[in-house]
C-alpha cells in the first residue's frame, strides 16, 4: 500500500479527487493518498481515468463493487493494481505498475472477463491485458503478457489461446 500512496501523490484533477490521509494512516504509513471516489469506493488516478473514459457509472462498465486492490504478481513479473466492476457480464480495470506498459491501465469486459477471471487474472499464464478488448472480424479480442481471449460472434463463445 505504501507504492500506492506514494505514487498518486500530486494526481489531483479538481473536485474529483479526495485528499485521504485517514486512509494511509490507518495503514501506519504516515502519507496523504490521492483518490477518486466512485460509487462509495476508492480508485487511484490510473484506474479511475480509464473508468471515466469508459462512461463512469451510467456507462458499460457500471460502478465499482470494491475499493481497488494490488493485483497479484503476473508471470512475466509484472505488478499492479486491479478494480472489479458490475456493468453487463462484469468486468477489471487492471493498471500496470511495472513492466513496458507501467502507468498504463486495461480493460477486460463481458465473456473475456468471465474466463480471464476463471483462469485466475493477472495471476493466471495469461498474466496482466496489454490491450483493450478490439474488434476482429468474426468478434471481439483481448491481448493479454502470455496471450489472448477471442470472443466469436457466431458461437457467443470465448477461448484463450497462448502466443
Amino acid at each position: 500500500m505504501k507504492t500506492f500512496c506514494s505514487k498518486l501523490l500530486g494526481a489531483a484533477y479538481g473536485l474529483t479527487i479526495l485528499t485521504l490521509s485517514v486512509l494511509c494512516a490507518e495503514k501506519g504509513l504516515g502519507e496523504e493518498i490521492l483518490a477518486a471516489k466512485a460509487c462509495n469506493y476508492l480508485l487511484g488516478s490510473g484506474i479511475y481515468d480509464k473508468w471515466i473514459s469508459f462512461g463512469g457509472e451510467r456507462g458499460i462498465l457500471g460502478c465499482p463493487v470494491s475499493d481497488e486492490i494490488d493485483a497479484p504478481q503476473s508471470p512475466e513479473g509484472t505488478t499492479g493494481r486491479i478494480s472489479e466492476f458490475d456493468g453487463g457480464d462484469g468486468a477489471y480495470i487492471v493498471w500496470h505498475r511495472t513492466g513496458r506498459f507501467a502507468g498504463t491501465a486495461f480493460v477486460v469486459q463481458g465473456c473475456i472477463y468471465s474466463l480471464y477471471k476463471d483462469h485466475g487474472a493477472t495471476a493466471s499464464w495469461l498474466g496482466f491485458p496489454v490491450s483493450d478488448e478490439y474488434d476482429i472480424p468474426d468478434g471481439r479480442r483481448s491481448d493479454f503478457e502470455g496471450g489472448f481471449v477471442g470472443w466469436s460472434a457466431q458461437t457467443r463463445e470465448c477461448r484463450a489461446s497462448k502466443y
